[in-house]
């Protein structure tokens, strides 16, 4: 082989590594390249005491800041769903501080750590993830996305508190209430209700009134609270139409009342639950029975009870059988077929009758009639009189009416 010959192959040999070692390196540096590359798609804050003093493109674009309160607390609101353990102020801890995202499948970590008087906080993310992560994160997204849209819209009030007692998340519903009340922007650290959010009943749910800074009315809402890891969840719901309605019963009650109070006939009603309800004074001097029993709204049993014990009913041949009779009584008053006489032992007659009444209600009417019976006793014994008086006569005779 001659001299020329192996120059060639030497000089072909040496660029066709030269071709493969650039290609390689290409390869590498292509694949070898940080997620992070890219500083626009880093996520940083940089602090100084709890105000900003930098953030990256997309640090802006997850938080604009610019409300109320410090721009510190504004970040920890922003990410406290994604990381719970932000802390309330910048940490004075020399070493970098990493939190965890609450998420199993989220691998991003928070760190924050200390570049000499300033607070520097970044999210680490892969940009990359198994199919079946991405599949459920976006999954996730497309959940969180209906989920936050239903109670962002929603028509009630729903705010979520953290473990600091702070508003962290509230919806529109709520901003638009806290504006009429307060006349001002929602505020993280004072709330729209005073509430205490621990209850060892989840389902528990108690009525609170506010009253608006505008025109001064009381407003009224149900409010409910569910507690979680990342804080609790308020709902209020308006309840002033039932509190108008409220009103609007005990002044008709009230207005009942006022109006059966003049009669002289005993009233007694009691509702759907066998409870007295209603009553009028008639009735306390009809069945001897004191205020002060009345008041504590006595069931049917008792009721009559303490009737045949202040002997303002037949007293029962049988007591055994009493309460079956009672039970009778109440049955008939439903249908609306009970009416009978009592005569007392005082020489009193009274006329009792049950009438049944809306929504399972019953009634009881108790008349003192002794007049009425003792004029028809009287009127009974002139007729006997007077026809002992004809059958002694010799003669016969008969007697026609006028009509």
């Amino acid at each position: 082989m001659s001299l020329v010959n192996v120059l060639i192959i030497f000089a072909t040999a040496s660029i066709s590594t030269a071709i493969a070692l650039w290609y390689l390196n290409k390869t590498l540096v292509g694949t070898s390249e940080s997620p992070r590359s890219d500083p626009s798609d880093e996520v940083s804050f940089l602090f100084k005491g709890e105000a900003l003093q930098h953030a990256s493109e997309a640090g802006l674009r997850i938080e604009r800041f610019g409300g109320e309160g410090s721009e510190w607390a504004a970040l920890r609101a922003r990410l406290a769903q994604r990381f719970p353990s932000f802390p309330a102020e910048p940490t004075k801890n020399k070493n970098t501080v990493t939190i965890s995202s609450q998420i199993d499948t989220d691998l991003a970590k928070l760190e924050i750590r200390q570049i000499d008087d300033a607070t520097h906080v970044q999210i680490i993310d892969q940009k990359t993830l198994p199919l079946e992560a991405q599949h459920k994160i976006r999954s996730l997204e497309a959940e969180v996305m209906v989920t936050s849209f239903a109670g962002t819209t929603a028509p009630y009030p729903i705010w979520q508190i953290d473990k600091a007692g702070e508003v962290c998340w509230h919806n529109n519903a709520y901003g638009r209430l806290y504006q009429r009340i307060f006349e001002k922007d929602p505020s993280a650290v004072q709330p729209l209700f005073d509430i205490e959010t621990k209850t060892s009943d989840p389902l528990q749910s108690r009525r609170i009134s506010i009253s608006s800074g505008i025109d001064e009315k009381q407003l009224w809402y149900d409010i409910s609270c569910v507690e979680s890891d990342v804080g609790t969840i308020c709902h209020a719901i308006d309840i002033n139409a039932v509190i108008d309605a409220e009103i609007a019963q005990r002044n008709f009650v009230q207005t009942l009342a006022k109006t059966f109070a003049h009669l002289s006939t005993g009233l007694a009603i009691f509702d759907r639950n066998g409870q007295l309800a209603l009553f009028n004074p008639a009735l306390v001097d009809l069945s001897k029975l004191p205020v002060e029993f009345l008041s504590t709204r006595p069931d049917l049993l008792s009721f009559f009870d303490r009737l045949r014990d202040n002997q303002v009913m037949p007293e029962p041949k049988n007591y055994h059988s009493w309460r079956e009779e009672l039970a009778n009584v109440i049955k008939a008053a439903t249908d609306g077929s009970y009416q009978e006489n009592w005569s007392l032992g005082t020489g009193q007659t009274y006329r009792i009758s049950g009438r049944p009444h809306p929504d399972g209600a019953i009634a009881f009417l108790i008349e003192d009639i002794s007049a009425e019976v003792s004029l028809a006793r009287g009127f009974r014994a002139e007729l006997a009189i007077g026809q002992s008086m004809m059958n002694t006569f010799d003669i016969g005779m008969v007697v026609f009416s006028s009509i």
